[in-house]
């Protein structure tokens, strides 16, 4: 077994904590040559103790190995290495346990298939996925894809105990059987990168889920977190959408998971950027509530740059046993930071799309809900029209606390039509809501718009 860097006599130092401009973190394990992708933290059924499960697949020497944290004590306890093959891997490693945060019960799966509490499942470098026998190490079962396998990743249980809900990151999103053959897929397409799980919570007004039971990341420049239900129907979704409102671009994106058991959809989704680092936290609409975000720009040629609060590619985001947020980011020399948030920055410059390339139709449209700006110090209109006709745009603010319906009070900030391929900003400050309303200025003439919505604190 290894020290955990900071740890004393195997003691783990919980007081290493670091901060950039008002993001502050505890360092839950960092050391030189192991760069994880991937954590999760649970209580190990086997002895009731706090481990953090990491897995690394590759750059380093330390690459196809699964690491197992003994948090209590600050060691390294177990460490094996996949299986060899053509693909980089394990970029995932759960622990089979009765309780798993990120993947639901392991039960019924572990029943079915003949396995142990504690066990370890992840994909293998042979383009399978593997479970490990957790005292012996041996490989003692191997699920092999039926379809046709590019570079399998995620695999959790599907919530009937029927099978497992896995991607494949050449090929798409699958649920497939005990015995590999599939269900359905692929859905949503290459880049198909973490599998989180949704719980059931009734009564249903307090349910995280928002009509799905698995969060799926697309990990591509303005994709994409997509929630399914078992059937593979795509019952909500934060991701490019030309034509849509309500729209988020998340900057290649690798993780994400649900929080919260607030009422009547109050849940926030929370999201890890590869794209120069970031974490931001989402609601229903695809509004960021808080978070650590950046502009990402491909022009000459992609490049990832990182954030001003010290993130530099966050591969992967996941709730702690405490309730707070876990992260993993490229920030170390030679090695990846897992980290344990305390702090977000209160100074944040954050944005959604309120309407991408859609076209308003010729009767004023409104975009809804209105926009809750009361808790931002500035609050910016973009608005970007598209080749086609012009565009006519209200926009209209209240101080009133509370929207209800039409008695609401609105006040007219700004009128105008906006010309095909012009571009302006409108600052809307000082307001607890706003809302925008747009139509054609010529009937019948296509006309489409991007209006994004800047938001600083």
């Amino acid at each position: 077994m290894m020290d955990l860097p900071g740890g004393s006599k195997g003691s783990i130092d919980r007081d290493i904590i670091v901060g950039y401009g008002g993001f502050k973190f505890r360092i839950l394990f960092y050391k030189y040559g192991y760069t994880p992708h991937y954590a999760e933290h649970i209580v190990d059924p086997i002895d009731g103790r706090e481990k953090l499960v990491l897995a690394i697949p590759h750059t380093t020497p330390s690459g196809g190995k699964i690491v197992i944290l003994d948090l209590e004590d600050g060691r390294v306890e177990w460490e094996v290495s996949v299986p060899e093959g053509p693909v980089f891997n394990p970029h995932m490693a759960h622990m089979i346990s009765e309780i798993n945060p990120l993947t639901g019960s392991w039960v019924d799966v572990a029943t079915s298939m003949g396995l142990e509490l504690g066990d370890v499942v992840a994909p293998s470098r042979d383009n399978s996925w593997v479970v490990f026998d957790r005292r012996t190490k041996a490989v003692k079962r191997v699920v092999k894809p039926g379809f046709d396998a590019r570079w399998v990743h995620d695999i959790i249980p599907s919530v009937n105990g029927d099978g497992f809900i896995v991607s494949d990151y050449g090929v798409g999103f699958y649920k497939i059987r005990f015995d590999g053959s599939t269900v359905w897929g692929p859905l949503i397409g290459s880049g198909a990168a973490k599998i989180s799980f949704i719980e059931s919570t009734t009564p249903n007004w307090h349910s995280p889920s928002f009509g799905g039971r698995y969060l799926l990341v697309r990990n591509r420049d303005v994709e994409g977190v997509y929630e399914v239900d078992d059937s593979g129907n795509v019952v909500w979704r934060c991701a490019s959408s030309p034509g849509g409102v309500n729209v988020f671009w998340p900057f290649t994106p690798h993780s994400a998971f649900r929080t919260g058991v607030a009422e009547l959809g109050g849940q926030l989704t929370i999201v890890g950027f590869e794209a120069g680092g970031g974490i931001v936290a989402l609601d229903r609409d695809c509004r960021p509530r808080w978070g650590v975000m950046k502009g990402f720009s491909v022009t000459p040629s992609t490049a990832y740059r990182p954030t001003s609060f010290g993130l530099l590619e966050t591969t992967h985001v996941f709730p702690t046993l405490r309730g707070t947020i876990g992260f993993i980011d490229w920030g170390g020399k030679y090695g990846s930071v897992v980290g344990e948030i305390l702090e977000i920055p209160y100074h944040q410059t954050l944005w959604f799309i309120l309407a991408q390339d859609h076209d308003p139709g010729d009767a004023w449209h409104e975009y809804n809900p209105p926009i809750e700006v009361g808790e931002w110090r500035e609050t910016k209109i973009v608005i970007s029209a598209n080749p086609g006709g012009p565009l006519e745009y209200a926009i209209y603010g209240t101080n009133i606390p509370y929207i209800h319906g039409s008695s609401a009070k609105w006040k007219q900030i700004a009128r105008g039509t906006v010309n095909p391929e012009d571009y302006l900003e409108v600052d809307v400050s000082g307001n607890t809501f706003i809302k925008i309303t747009g139509r054609r200025a010529v009937t019948e003439t296509p006309s489409s718009w991007k209006i994004i919505v800047i938001l600083r604190r």
